[in-house]
């Protein structure tokens, strides 16, 4: 049994990912649903995850000292394969 990405998305854009490119590649943060599921098989299961870069955290948190990461997914740069 081998799993694949059958969807990805975000409820943050009306447009596909695919088409997304944010102002800064390097400073930028976005939420999203992962459809999983077996290769050449029907059905998927969800995932939500929280992609952000290293720039958006220290921007966004610059008063606190700590950020839990739960589903958090950290990057250094955007590149939509």
């Amino acid at each position: 049994m081998k799993a694949e990405l059958k969807e990805m998305f975000s409820f943050e854009m009306p447009f596909p990912l695919k088409d997304f490119s944010p102002e800064n590649k390097r400073n930028f943060g976005i939420s999203l649903r992962l459809m999983m599921g077996l290769e050449n098989r029907e059905g998927s299961d969800s995932f939500d995850i929280i992609v952000r870069s290293p720039d958006w955290i220290r921007t966004q948190h610059e008063q606190e000292n700590f950020l839990w990461g739960n589903n958090l997914l950290i990057v250094l740069e955007y590149d939509f394969f």
